[in-house]
C-alpha cells in the first residue's frame, strides 16, 4: 500500500474473499468514476503490519494467521474459521448466524447453511462437484454437473420441490380462489389451466384477469 506523505487520504472499495481484503486505494481528489469508495485515513492504518488498527471508531481485527475475525468499518461483520483457516461462519456483530459451512478432510466445503436454507456439495474422487442437495438432511436433490476431461459439459438443475398440500379451490361471484399451503424448497409456483387444447401455463397478467373467471 503506497502513501503519499502522513496527511494523505486514500479511498478503498470494500471487497471481501472468505474474511480476506482486496483494496484498491487512492490518493484524495483522483477520479471516481461511478465507483463508491470508502474514505481510508493513513491514521487508521498500523505501518508496521500494513493493516488496520484495532481501535478508534472502527476497529478491525485479525487471528494469528492474519484472517479478519471482525469488520466495524466496511461490512460490519465477524468471521470464524477452523483450523486449517478456512472460513466457517459469518455473523453479525452481535453473533447473529448469517452463514456456516463445513469442509471435508480434503478441503472442500460440503455443506452450507445461510439462513434457514441447506445446501449439500457432493464430488467425485477427481474433486469435482457433481451434485448439489437442499434440506438439512441433503434430501432434496437441486443439481447435477457433467464433466469430461476435467472441464464442465453441462448442468442439469431439478427445480422440483415437494408437492404443496391443502389446495382448495373456492367459488365466488365471478371468480375463483385458489389456496394452498407452501412446499418446503419451493420459490415459486406455475398455475396451468385446462382447456380443450390441454394445458395451459398462466402468466401473472392471466391470473389476475383469466384464471379468476369462471368457465
Amino acid at each position: 500500500m503506497d502513501y503519499n506523505g502522513p496527511n494523505s487520504e486514500f479511498h478503498q472499495k470494500s471487497a471481501h474473499l472468505c474474511g480476506r481484503e482486496l483494496r484498491g486505494c487512492r490518493p484524495s481528489g483522483s477520479g471516481n468514476s461511478g465507483v463508491n469508495y470508502i474514505s481510508v485515513l493513513t491514521s487508521e492504518i498500523d505501518p508496521s503490519t500494513n493493516r488496520f488498527i484495532a481501535s478508534g471508531s472502527t476497529p478491525r481485527t485479525y487471528d494469528a494467521a492474519g484472517n479478519i475475525t471482525i469488520d466495524t468499518k466496511f461490512r460490519g461483520l465477524k468471521y470464524d474459521y477452523d483450523a486449517n483457516g478456512r472460513q466457517s461462519a459469518v455473523k453479525l456483530l452481535d453473533n447473529t448466524s448469517i452463514q456456516s459451512s463445513v469442509y471435508d478432510c480434503a478441503g472442500q466445503r460440503v455443506q452450507t447453511t445461510d439462513g434457514n436454507k441447506s445446501r449439500t456439495m457432493v464430488y467425485d474422487v477427481f474433486g469435482q462437484d457433481v451434485a448439489d442437495y437442499l434440506g438439512s438432511s441433503g434430501a432434496l436433490l437441486e443439481r447435477e454437473n457433467i464433466y469430461r476431461g476435467g472441464q464442465l459439459l453441462a448442468t442439469f438443475e431439478t427445480g422440483a420441490a415437494a408437492t404443496p398440500t391443502g389446495l382448495a379451490a373456492t367459488a365466488e361471484s365471478g371468480s375463483i380462489t385458489l389456496s394452498w399451503s407452501a412446499a418446503s424448497g419451493a420459490t415459486n409456483y406455475h398455475v396451468e389451466r385446462e382447456g380443450a387444447g390441454g394445458l395451459t401455463r398462466l402468466a401473472a397478467p392471466q391470473l389476475q384477469l383469466t384464471l379468476l373467471t369462471k368457465g
